[in-house]
């Protein structure tokens, strides 16, 4: 397991959010990754640690280290810590099988899903600065693979150094305390957020991946991963370019032609196996689709 140390969450963190701390890791180097050719796309998976089928799921459809053989794709699985000494021990037993799993000291909750993007792109800064393209998602997000590599990433980001694309939000915080998304004026004051990417699933140039990173260590720490990506993201002087492909609502009950997608949210590990085979059989869901 590549394990961190980092500070509890704080709403001013000091200047250095995360700190290295010593641990065993396995037989796989941290930046073993990336030691030769760099991959084209590090994909980060947001994961909570008992989210053991999802993880499998992922492996064995989109995320298969084996997709494209033209194109070099890394997918890396985000935990924080569980509580649950069963649960961390299966998965410290995951991580030794499939060496691909990012786990920092903190506790896995919703609050700190900011800690594990920083984490994952502290990572990519440190490990696989060479990385063309960093893409951050969540365990329960079927990515199309080869309509995002060829489409979105190979045309659209091949021209820009600082490259930020998903489904853009132009929001406000929600002051609401009861509101899952509750953000307290005395963290962040503003009374609208800037354009940030929806967290289901964005992508970076590798480049303002890094550069994100550090803009993170001089930024105060916000409880909403999204929002504060697209705060650090503007205090670098981007904005993110909006693509429709991105799909952050659950999946419904008709069918859609899937060419043009390229994320659907809230796809279960069951569900994830099924649109796997569709696509690959036809390029077209069968039986499910997105809610507009």
């Amino acid at each position: 397991m590549l394990s961190f140390a980092v500070s509890s969450f704080l709403a001013s963190p000091p200047s250095s959010n995360i700190k290295k701390l010593s641990l065993p890791l396995p037989p796989k180097e941290e930046g073993g990754y990336c030691s030769g050719q760099p991959p084209f796309l590090l994909v980060l998976v947001s994961s909570a640690p008992g989210e053991y089928e999802a993880r499998a799921a992922i492996r064995s459809t989109w995320g298969h280290p084996i997709l494209r053989r033209d194109t070099s794709i890394t997918t890396l699985f985000l935990l924080g810590m569980s509580l649950l000494p069963n649960v961390a021990a299966v998965v410290l037993e995951e991580s030794y099988e499939y060496h691909d799993i990012l786990q920092e000291d903190f506790v896995d909750t919703y609050r700190n899903l900011t800690l594990k993007t920083i984490m994952g792109l502290k990572w990519a800064a440190n490990f696989c600065p060479g990385a063309r393209y960093v893409m951050k998602t969540d365990g329960d997000v079927f990515v199309h693979m080869e309509n995002l590599v060829s489409g979105a990433l190979e045309t659209e980001g091949s021209a820009s150094t600082f490259f930020y694309t998903g489904q853009v939000i132009n929001g406000q915080p929600i002051r609401d305390p009861h509101s899952k998304w509750y953000m307290p004026r005395s963290v962040y004051p503003r009374p609208r957020y800037p354009p940030f990417c929806s967290g289901t699933g964005y992508v970076l140039s590798g480049e303002l991946a890094s550069a994100v990173y550090r803009s993170s260590l001089r930024t105060a720490m916000l409880p909403l991963e999204d929002v504060f990506v697209g705060v650090c993201a503007h205090k670098l002087g981007v904005l993110p370019t909006h693509n429709g492909g991105f799909n952050r609502r659950r999946l419904a009950g008709r069918t859609c032609d899937f060419h043009s997608v390229l994320t659907l949210h809230q796809v279960s590990p069951t569900t994830m196996q099924r649109l796997w085979k569709d696509i690959n059989s036809n390029g077209t869901i069968k039986s499910v689709a997105w809610q507009p």
